[in-house]
């Protein structure tokens, strides 16, 4: 497919201020809500801007939230910001919770994948969907 994105450019799709999004969203950027969006999302980052809300399944591993979460969320690392407000589930690996987040609901931290053993260094585990690079593209 042709784009005018360079190819090492990681894409960014917006959901305007304006729009209401009713589906499913997968990609290999980030996504950004003004909005509303209804239904599920699967990408590297979602931020969530505030006035901004997502309703559905949402399987991420980086979060931003300023704006409303619900539903069910799988998010590896997660950051709430003072305005956010979380309804439903998120399981995480790792949050930041500003004061002033509204939680209805609950986040549930995963352990991260390992054999218990303390000697071993933890490693924490991404999403399914995700396939670390490294920066030299190997």
């Amino acid at each position: 497919m042709n784009s005018t994105v360079p190819e090492n450019q990681p894409e960014v799709a917006i959901v305007g201020e304006r729009a209401r999004v009713r589906g499913s969203f997968k990609s290999e950027g980030t996504l950004i809500v003004e909005g509303e969006f209804d239904g599920s999302i699967q990408c590297p980052r979602l931020v969530v801007l505030e006035g901004g809300r997502v309703d559905g399944f949402v399987e991420v591993r980086d979060a931003e939230i300023w704006g409303m979460i619900g539903g069910f969320a799988r998010v590896f690392r997660m950051v709430c910001r003072r305005t956010a407000r979380v309804v439903g589930c998120v399981m995480v690996q790792s949050a930041a919770l500003e004061p002033g987040v509204v939680l209805e609901g609950a986040i549930v931290f995963e352990k991260p994948e390992g054999d218990g053993d303390e000697k071993e260094e933890s490693r924490e585990r991404e999403p399914w969907f995700f396939e670390e690079e490294s920066p030299s593209g190997n």
